[in-house]
């Protein structure tokens, strides 16, 4: 009787552990350095679609505030607002975010889906490690907390409203994939191109894990219909879009990485934060399955390669993609640190 209510409480207690870190993190990301910082992208234009291209093509999260904000009366709008310019704390806190009173119902959806995408990311986290590691349940219950506390080393100049959203749609499209869920794999890859451009890195993840096991034949099909999807999905939002200012994609080859030569010290820092996930990843790397090591570099490459035409390669908010890769190459580590079991090879 004693075990159970022990093994009851402990299952109690891991959510309400994961909600209060997701609050923590989500309260972060909303405030440091906060979601209106670049005025292409401002919070109200992303919601309303009026921000440029090609940020108002992450629509996702955008649509989702804006609909569930439409549930809500213009009286109780309004009152909501009333109530929160008098509160001695939101009246202040509400103009150091930057935030708009009269958007401020969506702010607070907003603050609520952050948090729930990582929460949620959490939860597909430990499921992920029990998918791909033979270790104790309490090893999985840790790590899941690990990869939420990491997330603030990746806000850098900005951090967009979609980005936690982005988080979420890949762990859950790798959590498919290892559970062998397919058609739950289609709706994860559909969410994810709504959400983000970067989806286009699903496929080659799919490829990876069954390539040794599905017959070429089906895995082209499945390809095929992959690539379909996300061409159809951005052809809709381009099209939505078409009349909003700003280019299909922002080419800063020349403007930002080779302004990298005149800053060596920007540079520099991104190749220490580099190399400290290096040494992170390094002892526990041959412990790690195949498919986790070479979904790495599927994932990261081609962010590293887009960062340098696109963006910032120091813009580290943009591999959020690669986050579950990276903390899930950790878990052996974390085993052995924490006493969790013997260095051994978890899987293939």
């Amino acid at each position: 009787m004693r075990e159970s209510h022990t093994r009851l409480m402990r299952l109690l207690l891991i959510p309400v552990l994961y909600l209060y870190v997701s609050l923590l993190i989500g309260f972060t990301f909303l405030v440091f350095p906060g979601i209106n910082g670049n005025p292409y992208s401002m919070f109200p234009d992303m919601v309303f679609g009026r921000a440029s291209r090609p940020f108002v093509y992450r629509a996702l999260m955008p649509s989702a505030i804006r609909l569930a904000a439409a549930i809500i009366s213009e009286p109780a709008r309004q009152k909501i607002i009333t109530k929160a310019r008098h509160d001695p704390i939101l009246s202040v806190a509400v103009p150091l975010l930057r935030w708009e009173w009269e958007y401020l119902p969506e702010y607070g959806i907003a603050s609520v889906l952050v948090t729930g995408c990582f929460l949620g990311y959490a939860f597909l986290l430990r499921s992920l490690v029990l998918r791909f590691f033979a270790c104790p349940d309490w090893i999985s219950q840790v790590v899941p907390v690990i990869g939420m506390l990491i997330v603030p080393a990746f806000y850098r100049y900005y951090n967009y409203i979609y980005d936690p959203c982005t988080l979420l749609t890949f762990t859950a499209a790798l959590s498919c994939l290892a559970a062998g869920r397919t058609g739950m794999w289609y709706l994860c890859l559909a969410f994810a191109a709504i959400n983000k451009e970067t989806s286009i890195l699903l496929p080659g993840l799919f490829f990876l894990y069954n390539a040794g096991s599905m017959k070429r034949r089906s895995l082209a099909l499945h390809l095929a219909l992959q690539i379909a999807l996300l061409a159809v999905v951005k052809a809709l939002i381009s099209y939505a879009y078409r009349g909003n200012p700003g280019s299909f994609l922002e080419f800063h080859l020349i403007d930002h990485t080779v302004a990298y030569l005149g800053h060596p010290g920007r540079l520099i820092g991104f190749l220490a934060f580099a190399a400290l996930w290096a040494g992170l990843l390094a002892p526990g790397w041959r412990l790690s399955p195949r498919f986790l090591q070479k979904g790495l570099f599927v994932v990261l490459g081609p962010l590293v390669g887009m960062a340098l035409v696109f963006g910032f390669v120091d813009e580290t908010r943009g591999y959020y993609e690669a986050v579950p890769f990276l903390v899930l190459l950790m878990v052996p580590t974390i085993k052995v640190a924490l006493g969790g079991g013997e260095k051994e090879r978890d899987g293939e």
